[in-house]
């Protein structure tokens, strides 16, 4: 819920006002107690018709404050019809225990006809059990006595009427008038006329009446009132009409030790005063306001428990602490700046009556209660309660509030809901609120909605909410502490929303006083849908919030478990479990510091990367992404990325792999002739896509199935692969291939350690193992095997060997075999070249060239014979690459050609030239010298060796052919 919806301020001023509405009327009874106190005997005074007795001091017609003793008739007598005028007299009422408990002073006293007696100016004392005192004032009186002795049953006095409450007796001993400087009367009751019965324990008036007491003033007109004379007690007092009254909270606060204290809380003990239970109805329009607080209802409803005719301890004490000024809080949004008066006069206003009742037994009102109050709205209107001051209102159709537990509930009904709003700012709508200010409770027992009406924002829940402040005494404000949400509860901020079963908030407060959101959990289908700050949803979304530059709150952490999906600029997270840090830029964007993704994680972004591993960690302001699992994965394109751990640089374009790992490319490449690649790695693998260059480290391993049957696979301990760099690609163009290095042995000259580049093609052959059946072989090995795609070119730059099996079957051409015993007789042969300079492929036309002291060994197709040659260079054919995607040097030999030093041994023979050139179709071999040199032949068989211009050998039938020799052998 937005912080808006706490305001401490506003909920004290509402209980405020039920409490001093609640004291008025406790007022009003009380002086109507005080009232019937001056025409009913008090229990343990002595009767007008009791015999006399030594304490009793009849008196005389001296004038007020004579103390001279006096023996005249006794007091019935004095009042009754047998009496005469008595002037400036004074008659004194004793107790039991010889004290004086009621006195009556008057100018003049005059018994008529009928039982009647006309009393001028009379002023009356009465001393309660507690000590204080009432005194009774009027111009005159009239009472009727229709029987000497007998006392008087109905009367009314007249003119200029007052009642005095005194806290204490503010007379001096022995005088009868009040000393100068003595306290003000606790309460004053003034009319103009006063009527009472004793027969039926009414008393009456039709005239204004006004109430005042320390910073309490009421008035009305007429009253009605019965006392309860077996329980001593007022049984109904009543007023019909309008009405109006004030209570300035800051006189009426102090308290009186002892008074009104039931037994169970007065220190020391003592026995327990009376317990009374009275109900209060003010009806009409009523209203009460306060400093800008308002109250408007049709009826208000007050049940109160008395002891001894005053209120409980315990309601005395939650009065004073709700009158308290506040020490604590701040103006909710949409108050105005400071805006936090001092408690002013609280004026109370009705139109169609007041009426206090006297209860027989404890309703349920009071079964846990000592005061509430119900505010209850006039048919087809509402209860409004509006603080100008805190910019609070709300509207409702009735208010029910417990004076003690300080709890209050707005309850709406039918289509009135209850309304809470604050200035422009903030409304809350439910069909009813439950506050509970001791215990720092607000809840919504139903579905409901909260808004604020500056940005659209709101929070909504189906089935009830639940708010928690903290205080630290009872003249503190309430701050908000936490709010909690349950049943299908959304929430919106204008911009972003949130989903969940259930939310629940908790708020900070400033040195201000001012709730300040800092956690917000949603649990159960929880969503947060932040618009271009992406869509988030798990089990649970745990945000945290700090102060923004404007010192709203702003998320700074996210946390979600549990089927974890995000969505954001087109792409997507799936995870068990992610948490990020986050704050707001100065434009308002939501920025991600960090993120962490764990169990399960699978990202796919907006431009076809998917990554997939067991934790990801990024850093996204910084361009960086860690991700580990066994293994981690990333692919693009068709091509994956694997390994334990995977670090990707999105602002340097960069991927590493640290430890072993792969790199699978299942899409065909119709420009390579390959339908899958795969390269592999033990120590790591670095690609920079702005340079395109890609780097493995550590016994790697490419491998790739060429479209026709058959495997390529290229072995080393380091390898560098060139592709298009990133400014010379098109938009969406995949990075081709430029060049690539293969090192073997870190790049020396360890022979066991080469690179090596190995191709394989295949036959479909039913006979053989899984369908397939080897055809040709191509193996070349060197401390570095160089590719350069653009020219076609394959180079070792250092001494290596080459390796050709060709095991296709011979054609209808080839010459038949001469040794029965020849295991090759269906191959078309077999060389190894090896050399100490350099070799060259190019890949187009089939040409490879070699230097420096090379060596070839070949086994001709059909023939078991194998032929050595040695020379400076060697350049030699193969079948061009084909349609079918098999490669250059993947196919047979066509031809060879050897220059510088040649040697050429087969058998017994040996032959030394300076050019050779070999065709692999006839397995003939056209041997040369130079002008001036002779091709030298050694036979192991012969005499000596024989020396010509050329010779032509047919290698598979071993048959030469001798060419301006100086001397010719045949073979055997």
């Amino acid at each position: 819920m937005p912080a808006a919806c706490d305001n401490p301020s506003a909920r004290r001023g509402f209980a405020r006002r039920a409490a001093l509405a609640s004291a008025s009327l406790i007022l009003t009874a009380a002086a109507a107690m005080a009232i019937w106190s001056f025409v009913t005997p008090r229990p343990g005074a002595a009767p007008p018709g009791a015999a006399p007795t030594p304490e009793l001091a009849p008196p005389t017609a001296s004038p007020i404050g004579s103390t001279a003793a006096t023996t005249e008739p006794p007091v019935e007598e004095l009042l009754g019809g047998s009496m005469g005028v008595s002037e400036q007299g004074r008659l004194e009422f004793i107790d039991d225990a010889g004290r004086v408990v009621r006195e009556l002073l008057y100018s003049r006293l005059e018994p008529v006809e009928g039982g009647r007696v006309n009393v001028s100016e009379p002023e009356g004392w009465l001393r309660l059990d507690s000590g204080a005192v009432v005194r009774l004032t009027a111009d005159s009186a009239a009472l009727r006595q229709p029987a000497a002795g007998a006392e008087p049953e109905s009367g009314r006095f007249l003119g200029g009427v007052r009642l005095e409450l005194y806290e204490s007796d503010p007379r001096p001993a022995g005088s009868a008038t009040i000393a100068d400087g003595s306290p003000d009367p606790l309460v004053v009751v003034e009319t103009d006329t006063l009527s009472f019965d004793a027969r039926t324990g009414e008393a009456r008036t039709d005239d204004p009446v006004r109430i005042t007491a320390a910073g309490v003033d009421v008035r009305f007109t007429g009253f009605r009132l019965f006392i309860d004379t077996d329980r001593d007690r007022l049984a109904l007092f009543e007023t019909r009409g309008a009405g109006s009254g004030s209570i300035d909270p800051g006189a009426w606060t102090r308290g009186r030790s002892g008074r009104g204290e039931p037994a169970r809380d007065r220190p020391g003990g003592g026995s327990a005063a009376a317990e009374a239970l009275y109900l209060a109805i003010i009806e009409g329009e009523v209203t009460v306001a306060s400093a800008g607080r308002t109250a408007h209802a049709g009826r208000v409803d007050l049940w109160a428990r008395l002891i001894g005719g005053a209120p409980t301890a315990r309601t005395a004490r939650s009065v004073r602490g709700l009158l308290s000024p506040t020490r604590a809080g701040s103006a909710p949004p949409g108050a105005a700046e400071g805006a936090s008066p001092a408690p002013g006069p609280v004026r109370f206003a009705w139109t169609d009556g007041l009426t206090v009742r006297a209860l027989d037994e404890a309703p349920e009102e009071l079964a846990d209660e000592d005061a509430r109050v119900r505010l209850t709205a006039a048919d087809g209107g509402v209860v409004r309660l509006n603080d100008e001051s805190a910019a609070i209102s709300s509207v409702s159709a009735g208010v029910d509030a417990a004076v003690v537990q300080q709890r209050t509930v707005w309850r709406g009904l039918g289509p009135t809901g209850v309304v809470l709003r604050v200035g422009d700012a903030f409304e809350a709508v439910t069909g009813r609120l439950d506050a509970d200010l001791a215990a720092g409770t607000i809840d919504a027992p139903g579905p409901g909605e909260a808004r604020r009406l500056t940005d659209g924002g709101r929070v909504a829940w189906r089935d009830r909410a639940s708010v928690r402040t903290a205080r630290r005494g009872i003249a503190d404000a309430l701050t908000l502490e936490s709010a909690h949400f349950f049943g299908g509860v959304e929430a919106t901020d204008g911009v972003a929303r949130v989903r969940g079963d259930e939310a629940h908030t908790e708020f900070t407060t400033d040195s201000d006083g001012r709730a300040d959101l800092s956690r917000a959990v949603m649990l159960g289908g929880a969503s947060v849908d932040a618009g271009p700050d992406g869509i988030l949803s798990a089990d649970r979304i745990d945000l945290e919030f700090g102060a923004d530059a404007a010192g709203g709150a702003t998320p700074t952490a996210a946390t979600a478990a549990g089927s974890v999906r995000a969505r954001r600029e087109g792409s997507t997270l799936r995870a068990d479990l992610a948490e990020a840090r986050l704050r707001r830029a100065p434009g308002g964007r939501l920025i991600v510091e960090s993120f962490t993704a764990n169990v399960g994680v699978v990202i796919e972004t907006a431009d076809g990367v998917r990554a997939s591993a067991q934790s990801v960690r990024a850093t996204p302001e910084a361009g960086l992404a860690d991700l580990t699992g066994e293994p981690a994965e990333v692919a693009l394109g068709g091509s994956t990325i694997a390994g334990r751990s995977v670090r990707i640089e999105e602002r340097a374009r960069r991927l590493t792999v640290f430890g072993a790992g792969r790199l699978t490319r299942a899409q065909r490449d119709e420009a390579l002739g390959y339908d899958a690649l795969t390269l592999t790695w033990e120590d790591s693998f670095v690609y920079d896509d702005l340079t395109g260059r890609a780097e493995a480290l550590g016994v790697c391993e490419a491998v790739g199935d060429t479209i026709a049957p058959g495997r390529d696979t290229v072995s080393a301990s380091r390898l560098v692969i060139d592709t298009t760099p990133f400014d010379r690609r098109g938009r969406g163009e995949p990075p081709g291939l430029l060049r690539a290095v293969a090192y073997g042995g870190a790049g020396g000259e360890n022979p066991m350690d080469p690179a090596r580049i190995e191709s394989r093609r295949y036959a479909p052959d039913d006979d053989a193992e899984g369908g397939l059946r080897l055809v040709t072989l191509v193996a070349l090995d060197g401390p570095v095997i160089e590719f350069d795609a653009e020219s076609g070119r394959l180079r070792v730059p250092r001494p290596g060997r080459l390796v050709v099996e060709d095991r296709r079957a011979e054609t209808a051409q080839a010459a038949a075999p001469t040794a029965p015993d020849d295991v090759a007789l269906n191959a078309r042969g077999t060389t190894l070249a090896e050399w100490r300079g350099w070799l060259e492929i190019s890949l187009d036309d089939g040409l490879a060239e070699c230097r420096r002291q090379v060596r070839v060994r070949h086994r001709p197709p059909g023939s078991p014979r194998v032929a050595d040659l040695e020379c400076e260079r060697l350049e030699i054919a193969f079948e061009p690459a084909g349609d079918d995607g098999a490669s250059a040097g993947s196919a047979g030999l066509v031809w060879a050609r050897a220059s510088g030093a040649v040697y050429l041994a087969q058998g017994r023979r040996h032959v030394i030239a300076d050019a050779l050139l070999y065709d692999a179709a006839l397995g003939m071999t056209e041997i040369t010298s130079a002008p001036g040199n002779a091709v030298t032949l050694y036979d192991a068989g012969g005499p000596a060796p024989l020396f010509g211009e050329s010779i032509r050998w047919d290698l598979a039938r071993d048959r030469l052919e001798w060419r301006g020799g100086r001397a010719v052998s045949a073979p055997d």
